[in-house]
């Protein structure tokens, strides 16, 4: 696994998920309270992650256990 490439794809989930949020928030009004947010957000989440993924993977061959590391440290680094 190449970890600089993983965390660099992590920053930028982070980046991206943190623009979503405040599109969600700011854009459509929607505040953590609101049931409409956690119904936007999960989902838009997925398709980054799977988008970060996709980065990464581009140029690597992997098997299960680099995959799932993968999303574990992009699971990790979205809810830090």
């Amino acid at each position: 696994m190449n970890w600089k490439r993983a965390v660099s794809c992590g920053a930028l989930l982070w980046v991206l998920i943190f623009f979503e949020v405040s599109i969600l928030m700011f854009g459509f009004k929607f505040d953590s309270t609101n049931s409409y947010y956690y119904l936007a957000h999960y989902p838009l989440a997925v398709i980054l992650i799977a988008i970060a993924s996709l980065i990464y993977f581009r140029k690597a061959k992997a098997g299960f256990d680099k995959v799932f590391l993968l999303e574990l440290l992009l699971l990790l680094l979205e809810f830090s």
